[in-house]
């Protein structure tokens, strides 16, 4: 829905006079951090009060409480609640905004007095807060003043949340979210669709940006405290441990001068990107020159464009930002400082958090101020910090914002994640659930935190007209979908809740496993996911004569360049050899009265009664069981014939065995080759009985190493068996969903039924040989004394 010509000529009219509001903006010093400007940053909330209720809002200025800054204790400003329209057939956005600025003085080098708004000769609006943010804050006013003017309605509901504080923190913001969000329909968030935040800024000069990830931040401050005054250094120096010179020490052992993090752990919990993600940094509209001209000078780390913009967006940095109580003043002052604090960043991305990596810079310094062996005091603070941020860019939000971007500035915008952090976004979208998306009207070169910030004019007016026909944009898109890979979602969830992701004896048998899983693991090492397996396969093994393996041959690509692969040549299976055991107990017999015996002993002469064990979809096992106070669960009594050869799977099994403490298994017998189906659920029993730490007790009409000894068939033995046949179905059940489950080392239908699965015919059968292997070694270890039954 393109926005209405009457706006749009409105901005243009009144283009000097949108300027003079942001000239009065920027005269108010709203320096957060500074507590002899606190009460401007109070004006400076007045004024924007003022000017939305002017043109409509009803705003509510809510108390933040109190913060301790250099000293003092000092009120914090008040966040602005806004709220217009309350249309329910109409979208509703949240606004976010801040109205605080970075300090400045004109002593720092700035070409004009920083708090007086200056249009130079290119059209460039130069003074502090211009671009960051309160140019676009007062985008959204101008905005509000011609719909006002005009007699326009609104597209949309709007609700407002201003800021002071975001430069020092957002102290109490993520407060005021949860519990306003909490207030359901009495709240200022209530029935909100999405969230636009414009407080960044395009990649270049030339192209239109939207921001769909930022990185986060973790703020530090390293205290050294010596003497108990300042000294002076002709009569102290080289007397004394300098608090100047530990601090220096350890500041050099942060970071080299190529940007690489010397914290250990810290790099190390990001992966690298693959071929589709760097072909998406190559695409992007940038060069070395954008990057010389925003910072002016031609310092770039690196002459590839890629590396540049992977190390702005994709990788932590590490900056080192000053030091408090050293002189810096002009001329040459001789003191030693009796104290000194040097302050610290370090710019975080998926799947850093401040909590993961706080500990990791913490011991470091720690370490590097021990190996000083200095009499000083080391004190490490951390003042601030925020987890990053990266958004679903499918969501009709972020189609409204391209669609007017290309409306306004008739150019296809770069997509991009941000070096910076705004640590809100990441609060709203959690506490919301709903998409969060960062709309830039500044350019590249506009300065932020710098000297000479500007924003430049033809940015500003037509910034304002696209924050309002994205507004009219949002009013025409359609209803929430995600319309994304669901793997890549799901994969970058289990990315950012574990780092190392542990699996053992990996093995892929399900045809459904194979084709996800390469979009799924590509998702998490794409994130920064390690993965840490054994496996009784080579990874060029893995699906080995598999459905459709061919498909699957690109993540077998993917797992050998992702991991480092060692082949254990071991031989010994440990749970073999533990014949020292003393305290053993007998788990396979093949005379009936000592097994007998066995259960007399176990149940402590109870009688077996039966059971019934509820299994799921309202199917149920029926077994003769007893329960006595010293097993804490069942001991079970049941026939090879009653679960082996009828028609029972994995669910079975898992139920038996999650209720069962020792099971009793009576009537084995040697197998015949054609019998693979009856040998394939006797092993799914032992697999499921070891998950749960369940002994099985067998009797046997042979001994243990001949009960499996034809099993293993000869190729001409072996039945041909359809590959094509896709499930099995019958009583029980199907092969499908739940009733279908991989154990073991192939894949089983809830049914039992003689017949295919997914799996057999091609790796199942090759497995079969390995999977008794297996069973024996844990039958054995289930009479060991470390098998601890129950737990």
């Amino acid at each position: 829905m393109p926005a209405p010509t009457a706006f749009l000529d409105f901005v243009d009219k009144n283009a000097d006079k949108f300027i003079g509001r942001l000239a009065d903006a920027v005269a108010i010093p709203s320096i957060s951090g500074d507590a002899s400007r606190r009460n401007d940053v109070f004006r400076m909330a007045a004024f924007l009060d003022e000017q939305l209720q002017a043109y409509g809002v009803e705003t509510k200025l809510v108390e933040l409480g109190d913060q301790e800054i250099e000293g003092q204790t000092l009120k914090l400003p008040p966040a602005i609640l806004g709220r217009i329209g309350t249309d329910p057939k109409k979208k509703t956005v949240l606004i976010y905004g801040h109205f605080d600025v970075q300090p400045a003085d004109i002593s720092d080098g700035w070409d004009t007095d920083p708090f007086k708004l200056t249009i130079d000769d290119k059209g460039r609006l130069i003074g502090r807060g211009s671009s960051d943010d309160k140019g676009p804050v007062l985008g959204w006013v101008n905005f509000l003043e011609a719909h006002h003017t005009l007699g326009l309605e609104l597209p949309v509901n709007l609700r407002f949340c201003l800021e002071g504080m975001e430069e020092s923190g957002s102290e109490g913001l993520d407060e005021l979210i949860e519990s306003e969000t909490k207030k359901g329909t009495a709240g200022y968030f209530d029935g909100v669709d999405c969230v636009c935040i414009s407080d960044n800024y395009w990649l270049n000069t030339r192209t239109p940006a939207i921001t769909y990830g930022l990185r986060g931040l973790t703020y530090f401050k390293i205290n050294v405290h010596g003497p108990g005054r300042d000294l002076h250094s002709g009569v102290f120096g080289g007397t004394v441990h300098e608090p100047m010179t530990d601090l220096i020490k350890i500041m050099s052992r942060l970071v080299d001068p190529d940007g690489t993090i010397l914290i250990p752990g810290i790099r190390e919990m990001v992966g690298e990107p693959d071929e589709e993600e760097l072909a998406i940094y190559k695409k992007l509209d940038y060069s070395i020159a954008d990057v010389e001209e925003s910072a002016g000078s031609k310092t770039a780390i690196s002459a590839d464009k890629a590396t540049v913009l992977m190390g702005r967006m994709r990788y932590p940095s590490l900056s080192l930002h000053g030091i408090e109580g050293a002189f810096h003043g002009v001329g040459a002052k001789t003191v030693i400082p009796a104290k000194v604090a040097g302050k610290f960043s370090i710019r975080l991305v998926p799947p850093q958090t401040p909590e993961k990596v706080d500990p990791l810079i913490k011991t470091y310094i720690e370490a590097e101020f021990a190996k000083l062996n200095s009499k000083n005091t080391l004190i490490i603070e951390n003042l601030h910090g925020g987890k990053p941020w990266v958004e679903n860019v499918k969501h009709w939000n972020y189609e409204a914002a391209i669609k007017a971007t290309e409306a306004v500035y008739k150019q296809t915008p770069d997509l991009t994640r941000e070096g910076g952090s705004i640590p809100v976004t990441l609060t709203f979208a959690e506490s919301l659930k709903v998409n969060v998306l960062l709309l830039p009207m500044g350019r590249g070169d506009d300065g932020a935190h710098s000297t000479n910030e500007k924003l430049d004019r033809s940015n500003f007016i037509e910034g304002t007209k696209l924050l309002g026909t994205y507004l009219y944009e949002v009013a025409a898109a359609k209803a929430a979908t995600y319309s994304g890979d669901p793997l890549v979602q799901i994969g970058q969830e289990v990315r950012n809740e574990s780092r190392v992701l542990c699996f053992d004896e990996f093995q892929v048998t399900d045809i459904a496993d194979a084709m996800i899983l390469k979009r799924l693991f590509g998702a998490i090492w794409n994130s920064g996911g390690v993965m840490v397996a054994t496996s009784n396969r080579h990874p060029t093994n893995l699906y080995e004569r598999g459905l459709n393996r061919s498909l699957f041959i690109p993540f077998i690509e993917d797992l050998q360049q992702k991991c480092d692969i060692w082949k254990l040549e071991g031989k010994q299976d440990y749970r073999m050899s533990a014949s020292s055991d003393r305290e053993r107990q007998p788990v396979f017999f093949t005379e009936p009265k000592k097994f007998e015996k066995s259960i007399l002993i176990a149940t402590h002469g109870a009688h077996l009664e039966p059971r019934t064990i509820p299994v799921m979809m309202s199917r149920e096992l029926h077994v003769n069981a007893a329960e006595t106070r010293e097993s804490g669960g069942l001991i079970v009594h049941s026939t090879f014939s009653s679960l082996c050869e009828a028609n029972l799977g994995p669910a079975d099994y898992h139920a038996l065995s999650k209720a069962t403490n020792i099971l009793y298994l009576s009537g084995l017998r040697q197998f015949r080759a054609d019998e693979l189906d009856f040998v394939r659920r006797f092993i799914t029993l032992i697999d499921l009985a070891y998950e749960f730490k369940t002994r099985v007790v067998c009797l046997s009409e042979v001994p243990l190493l001949q009960v499996f000894s034809k099993i293993v068939p000869s190729p001409a033995e072996r039945p041909q068996k359809a590959l094509e046949e896709m499930s099995v179905r019958g009583e029980g059940g199907s092969s499908s969903s739940m009733a279908s489950t991989f154990i073991g080392e192939m894949e089983w239908s809830a049914t039992g039924l003689e017949g295919m699965t997914l799996a057999s015919g091609g790796a199942g059968e090759t497995d079969v040989k390995f999977a008794v292997g297996r069973a024996l070694s844990r039958l054995f270890e289930m009479g060991s004394s470390g098998y601890r039954v129950g737990d």
